[in-house]
């Protein structure tokens, strides 16, 4: 078990607020991936920290590279200068140590063919959504299509 403690903004205080009075640092809260490649972690661990993480595609399904950076809304004092440098050591681990190899893992798993199909589990939602997304794009036939798709609401159909 990690020491790291993470404090956050709480989605949760928005609740029964009008839209206008929403707390930025609330919709900062969470994981937002930008198509393809992108994802956005919000965090606070002494300072508001953004992590944003690329992958960049190998010539094989299984190679890629990770290119993380961690960029503070404030320049960290000297009060919270530890609590964030543990904190981008934690996050480098955690994803260097632990998320990287289980891909790698998965992929080679995947790659043996045992299974010809896999599907994602119920507390995988947010996945679910990013490859029906990433399934309906892929079969765009035109530009028009991807008009269509993207002016559609953001709920997608399996």
């Amino acid at each position: 078990m990690s020491s790291n403690t993470v404090e956050q903004d709480s989605l949760q205080s928005l609740k029964g607020l009008p839209e206008q009075e929403w707390s930025t640092g609330a919709l900062l809260f969470g994981e937002w991936i930008v198509f393809p490649n992108v994802s956005l972690n919000c965090f606070i661990a002494g300072e508001r920290i953004m992590v944003i993480s690329q992958v960049i595609p190998g010539e094989t399904p299984d190679t890629s590279q990770t290119i993380q950076t961690f960029l503070t809304e404030q320049p960290p004092t000297e009060a919270t200068e530890e609590k964030v440098r543990d904190f981008v050591g934690f996050i480098r681990q955690v994803v260097g140590e632990e998320d990287l190899p289980m891909s790698r893992k998965q992929q080679r798993a995947l790659s043996s063919g045992l299974m010809p199909k896999v599907q994602f589990g119920r507390n995988e939602v947010g996945l679910q959504h990013y490859y029906h997304w990433l399934e309906q794009v892929m079969a765009a036939r035109s530009n028009n299509d991807l008009d269509r798709l993207f002016s559609q609401s953001a709920t997608v159909t399996a």
